[in-house]
């Protein structure tokens, strides 16, 4: 029986449970937090789904002897993972490692992570799901292009929690992976984030890659507009109104007429279930690695870090999560 870890039993965490739960062979589930309301949490959406093939146990941390580890899904908060991650290798061997993003809210972080994951044979995903959703790969698909733009608008959304599933969107559309930050359209000051303890910022986000391609993210600080994604190549265009669960597409070959198609957008409970399974049955994942994800991170933290010293907020280094 396969052994499968999620820690972090929170809103999300929770839902990565309930993929596990629909998976059609046996697993063996650990699932740990502190926090009892989030363990309380997670017990309710897990009987949601009323699967009785696995064996599952909830713990408030860690435990000094488990057997190796299949699939880890660490869901925590980003002050937290890398010491989580660390002392969870220290323990046992993991085959498959799925981070959740924001990875990490420390610099050095970032390279002790590096460090700690050479003496293993851990393969490292982050869960940047745009990769996976249907219309997204069909999007790279019809785009045609390696130089593309992207505009990203929004209300109220959580733009720095967000903006790290953009990049990365646009790294996989471009397989460009540098890019310059531009931070001169972010608002002042920052916001207090839904996550206690974090920040969050509004306003627009720009970055420009090395190819040519380029994005624009823009969270409005009011309002309910729902999240509207364009892309275009000089041989595609693409809105996408995830709320809707419908997509508008326009190609050069067929003379630039719209096309209205379905574009649902899947849930992460059904995302973790056919990531797990992809992972335990094929050893791959379509998520992007951790190597490249840090690179993509750190772009984009140290951006944010430049723009809050320059007004003025030197209390955090990546106070977000």
């Amino acid at each position: 029986m396969k052994t499968v870890m999620i820690i972090g039993a929170g809103q999300l965490g929770s839902r990565h449970l309930q993929g596990l739960a629909k998976i059609g062979m046996p697993l063996n589930i650990l699932v740990i937090d502190p926090d009892s309301n989030s363990i309380n949490l997670s017990k309710d959406r897990y009987q949601e789904i009323n699967n009785s093939i696995h064996q599952i146990e909830f713990l408030n941390a860690i435990p000094n002897e488990m057997p190796p580890i299949d699939v880890a899904i660490v869901a925590c908060s980003s002050h937290v993972r890398f010491s989580v991650v660390k002392a969870l290798l220290a323990k046992t061997k993991v085959r498959f490692l799925v981070l959740e993003k924001l990875l990490f809210n420390k610099r050095e972080e970032y390279d002790l992570m590096e460090a700690v994951l050479k003496n293993t044979n851990t393969k490292v995903f982050v869960n940047c799901s745009m990769r996976m959703m249907p219309i997204y790969v069909y999007a790279k698909e019809i785009l045609k292009s390696s130089v593309v733009k992207a505009s990203i608008s929004g209300s109220q959304f959580g733009l720095v929690t967000n903006s790290i599933h953009y990049l990365d969107y646009l790294v996989y559309l471009s397989n460009s992976h540098e890019f310059r930050l531009d931070t001169s359209q972010l608002d002042f000051p920052s916001i207090v984030s839904k996550r206690a303890g974090f920040k969050e910022l509004n306003g627009t986000l720009k970055a420009l890659f090395d190819n040519g391609s380029r994005i624009e993210i823009n969270c409005y600080p009011k309002g309910k507009m729902p999240i509207i994604v364009q892309l275009e190549s000089d041989s595609a265009r693409i809105i996408c109104k995830e709320s809707e669960g419908r997509a508008w597409i326009s190609t050069e070959e067929n003379g630039w007429i719209w096309e209205e198609i379905e574009a649902k957008i899947p849930f992460q409970s059904q995302l973790t279930t056919e990531l797990v399974n992809t992972l335990l049955n094929e050893g791959a994942s379509k998520l992007v690695t951790f190597q490249e994800s840090s690179s993509t991170h750190l772009q984009l933290l140290e951006g944010l870090k430049s723009f809050l010293i320059e007004h003025g907020d030197t209390n955090h280094e990546y106070p977000f999560t």
